[in-house]
């Protein structure tokens, strides 16, 4: 038979664990919807290895293809900033996109 002190810690820990799990639903109930405002960005003034190669996800097998220049990427990173509202980014490597958009 165990002892009235470890039945208790066991019983306050298994409470604990409800309760703490119970509030983490809660607290997630409704989604950020503010924007992003701080995403860090590569951002290249030369052309890249990576520019117009196609490549298949190992696990999904889905297919990918990348920007054909820096011009098309630089597009592109501005359009999901967009989507996804992110209203300022810390960017690496071309002073250029520091006064665009």
């Amino acid at each position: 038979m165990r002892s009235f002190t470890s039945r208790f810690a066991h019983d306050s820990i298994t409470y604990c664990l409800i309760l703490c799990l119970s509030l983490q639903g809660s607290a997630q109930e409704s989604a950020y919807t503010g924007p992003i405002i701080d995403m860090h960005v590569h951002a290249y003034a030369e052309a890249n290895p990576m520019y117009g190669q196609e490549f298949v996800h190992p696990l999904t097998g889905k297919k990918y293809r990348t920007a054909e220049d820096s011009e098309a990427h630089k597009k592109w990173v501005f359009e999901k900033f967009r989507e996804h509202r992110i209203v300022k980014a810390v960017v690496n490597y071309n002073a250029d996109w520091y006064e665009e958009d």
